[in-house]
């Protein structure tokens, strides 16, 4: 400090004279200045960790602290910061860049809070803290506790949501406002206080052309334990198709899901939620709902409603939970290969996911499937439905399924029904579909396999592995003796009981199967392979064996009015067969072998036992049979007279219906027989041969004349001419 001008001289004497005082004078402004320059330079260079600090001492008894701080400008009247990271007590982080805010503001004023930035990241296992009438009566209040508040983000990125853009919040007086974009579209909102206690809010959403998504009108009541909420909402589902698919509420096998949504609200929030908001939609309409399902490999379906469905939905946020309930559910179904089918779905609840609980009730006329034809469909299905990266879909065990008048490349059948599901599912991946089931039960009626074969069948289904539009099918099956039926031409049998494999792969249908009755009177291994775009197929039986003593010929064919039958002894046969159909035509040829051991048998009046023998039949071009030469040996034959050790060699003619008989003998009333070669005609009026008798007992014939008186002794022998007509057998000229 300087001595002014009206000083006297003894005190500029003492400032002259005294360099101590003088030096003081001078050291202590420039000291004081250092330390000035020194606290501006900590507070330059150290203002991120002041900040920080001053930070944490304003954020002191909240959830909130300050994990890092960088300033960019520290002002009188602002504070701009580079970037910001706030950690909240439950583990959520706030990454804030560019941030501004003002310190000051003048009377009346608003506050305004810029950010470039601002990214949310939050832990798998974040507690729950607030409760839903918690979170909700403090974002109805923001305009009371930040009054006059104008807050905008650029950019905001928050787990899995598309990032928000151009967002914009305020209040003025007692109203907010809100505004943001997202997956192309714009949401506003506006929430006004209209009583102490009372709320209105009105949501709306519009797309790049200005179609509405959203438009939601709501009415808070706070009655202190909680809220009442009122409204009404209508949501256009097909504009919110691209929102849905960007927070993978829609997985990727939904190509297409546009619905119109609309109906009146009614939520009731109460303090023992906690963290989420539920909301309850009470019934609301759906209208002309279409939804596609698509593959990679292009398996479509398309679903389509166009009557108002009433429905209830619940969701929850910040979880993203939703549900959706509706006690039916009427459309078309629309599959990529062209068939339709009308649908009805009952009691269906949907959960995120997508799960979802339902009745399926199905009906189609004329239905296609890769040459599966069907005139008519119908089935009723309990199913669970799963759709994530695959869809699976399980049916209850009270699933039924029936078709009628069914055409299969030329196989027909009148009906077929499958019941009795147990661990069925199907399943929908990229590569395809497959469709599996632990067991059901399986019947078709009128099964017409071939020209003049009927079948009808009931079969037990197990491990059945259904593929790739049907084109692949594997399964074990068994029916029980007695269940079916089987006929060719006239004949009518009883189907044994069944247990094997079945398989069709492509064109291909192939079975294995082991055949047994109840009475185990019939044992055979079958296994038949048959392609259909060629129309050949081949058919083996091994080790096919017939039971007579246990089961009667008439006892295994339906209605049997044969004057013949066999009652024992048994029947050996193996089989090749192979057959080849054009149009209406089937050509069969093989070669079967049969052997017949201790037969016995009636027929009319007459009777045998011991029958052995052993025939090789040919099957040719036309169903020609061709039979090779073979033994035959009867142990006995009762025509009135018996007749023992019977033999003779015989040889078929099918096409002409002739039998050529040789070395025919045998014995009877005591003596023997032989027969001249001869040929038997089955279209003659009349067949004759010559038998010639040796040592044949008179007493024996007497005794048939039943002359009981008479006595006899002594043999014949010699010739008899025999003719064998119609209605009798003669002897002429004998």
């Amino acid at each position: 400090m300087l001595p002014s001008p009206d000083c006297d001289a003894a005190t500029v004497s003492r400032y002259d004279l005294d360099p101590e005082i003088n030096l003081k004078r001078f050291m202590w402004p420039v000291l004081a200045l250092f330390v000035v320059v020194i606290i501006i330079a900590i507070v330059q260079l150290r203002r991120d960790s002041i900040a920080r600090e001053i930070a944490n001492q304003i954020l002191s008894g909240t959830d909130f602290a300050v994990d890092s701080l960088s300033v960019r400008t520290l002002g009188v009247d602002h504070i701009e910061l580079s970037s910001i990271v706030l950690a909240n007590a439950d583990g959520t982080r706030y990454e804030i860049s560019g941030l501004n805010y003002p310190l000051t503001i003048k009377a009346g004023g608003t506050r305004r809070l810029a950010i470039e930035r601002m990214v949310m990241t939050w832990p798998d296992d974040r507690p729950q803290s607030r409760s839903s009438v918690d979170t909700v009566r403090m974002m109805l209040g923001l305009a009371e506790t930040l009054a006059n508040t104008d807050v905008r983000v650029q950019r905001l990125s928050i787990p899995a949501i598309p990032e928000l853009s151009g967002i914009s919040w305020g209040t003025t007086g007692e109203k907010q406002h809100f505004r943001l974009d997202v997956a192309g579209l714009t949401f506003d909102a506006h929430v006004v206080r209209v009583a102490e206690n009372r709320h209105s809010a009105e949501i709306v959403a519009i797309d790049a052309d200005q179609q509405r998504a959203v438009n939601i009108w709501l009415a808070f009541v706070d009655y202190e334990a909680g809220f009442d909420v009122r409204g009404e909402a209508f949501l256009h589902v097909g504009l919110l198709e691209p929102l849905l698919r960007s927070v993978e509420l829609l997985p990727e096998s939904i190509d297409k899901l546009d619905m119109q949504i609309g109906g009146p609200i009614a939520v009731e929030l109460d303090s023992a939620g906690i963290g989420s908001i539920a909301l309850q939609y009470e019934p609301m309409t759906i209208e002309s709902a279409a939804i596609v399902y698509r593959s990679d490999d292009d398996v479509s379906i398309e679903l389509a409603y166009k009557t108002g469905i009433p429905f209830d939905i619940e969701f929850e946020y910040p979880s993203l939970n939703w549900t959706v309930d509706t006690k039916r559910l009427d459309g078309s179904m629309l599959l990529d290969d062209g068939n339709n089918l009308a649908t009805a779905f009952h009691d269906v609840h949907c959960r995120s996911g997508i799960h979802c609980k339902l009745q399926a009730d199905v009906t189609a006329k004329r239905t296609d499937w890769s040459g599966f034809q069907a005139a008519m469909l119908t089935g009723s299905f309990p199913l669970s439905v799963d759709i994530r990266d695959s869809t699976t879909i399980d049916v209850g065990s009270s699933a039924a399924l029936a078709l009628s008048d069914i055409n299969d490349d030329g196989i027909t059948a009148t009906a077929i029904h499958v019941s009795g599901f147990s661990g069925t599912r199907l399943t929908i991946t990229d590569a395809g579909w497959i469709a599996t089931s632990k067991r059901l039960q399986l019947s078709v009626e009128d099964l017409r396999p071939a020209a003049g074969l009927h079948a009808a069948l009931k079969l037990t289904l197990d491990d059945m592995v259904v593929d790739d539009s049907i084109d692949s099918i594997k399964s074990r099956f068994r029916s029980l003796p007695g269940q079916g039926k089987l006929s060719y031409d006239e004949l009518e049998f009883v189907v044994p009981g069944a247990e094997g494999r079945f398989a069709k792969d492509g064109d291909i249908v192939s079975t294995s199967f082991r055949l047994v009755d109840a009475e185990e009177s019939l044992q055979a291994t079958v296994s038949v392979e048959y392609d259909n775009d060629k129309g050949r197929g081949t058919a083996k039986i091994r080790d096919g064996i017939l039971y007579f003593g246990r089961k009667k010929l008439s006892e295994r064919v339906l209605h049997w009015s044969r004057p013949w039958d066999a009652i024992a002894g048994r029947w050996y046969a193996d089989a090749d067969i192979s057959w080849n159909s054009v149009g209406d035509e089937t050509q069969y040829i093989g070669q079967t072998t049969h052997r017949i051991e201790n037969l016995a048998g009636i027929y009319e009046d007459i009777g045998f036992a011991g029958l052995k023998t052993q025939v090789e039949i040919g099957i040719g071009p036309d169903a020609v049979l061709s039979v090779s030469p073979a033994e035959m040996a009867v142990a006995l034959v009762d025509v009135g007279v018996p007749i023992e050790n019977l033999s003779a060699n015989v040889a078929l003619d099918t096409a002409s219906r002739e039998a050529r008989v040789g070395a025919l003998s045998g014995a009877v009333l005591g003596g023997r027989f032989q027969v001249d070669p001869f040929t038997y005609a089955a279209s003659a009026e009349r067949n004759l041969m010559m038998v010639r008798p040796e040592n044949v007992q008179l007493q024996f014939i007497v005794d048939l004349a039943e002359f009981e008186e008479l006595k006899v002794t002594g043999t014949m022998s010699g010739m008899l001419p025999v003719s064998i007509s119609e209605d009798a057998i003669r002897v002429e000229n004998g």
